[in-house]
């Protein structure tokens, strides 16, 4: 969806720019547009925990150990390794504070870029003539 969104702002931007389109130019535009989205569901991620459900992380913990312990039993791991996985991750905090949203942040930032490089390529647009300008 991500890529989807980068696409078509790079295709809108390319249509009012007319004529060529500089694979500078599409790696900023996608990446921005990225960049914008992440940090829109961060936002709305840091209000959903902190502001309108508190408790939240606790029981989408409930819910992960479910699924793990699913999991696991479906791997067929001897149970004294299977109960240090699920030490290890009962120990995890899901809590979305400042630290965690930071980090998702900067990922975002880092996996935008990324993503732009890859979208920059397939957007942009050589001139006919690369001596007129």
């Amino acid at each position: 969806m991500v890529f989807a969104a980068m696409i078509m702002a790079c295709l809108e931007d390319r249509l009012s720019q007319g004529g060529s389109y500089d694979y500078g130019r599409a790696v900023v535009t996608a990446a921005c547009t990225g960049l914008i989205g992440s940090l829109l569901g961060i936002i709305f991620i840091g209000i959903l925990y902190n502001v309108i459900d508190i408790n939240l992380h606790v029981l989408v913990k409930e819910i992960m150990i479910d699924k793990m312990q699913a999991l696991l039993d479906t791997f067929g791991m001897d149970d004294a390794a299977a109960d240090k996985a699920m030490e290890a991750f009962i120990k995890r905090d899901f809590r979305q504070d400042f630290r965690a949203l930071a980090t998702s942040a900067l990922l975002s930032v880092v996996m935008n870029l990324l993503f732009g490089l890859v979208v920059g390529i397939f957007v942009r647009r050589k001139p006919d003539n690369p001596f007129e300008t």
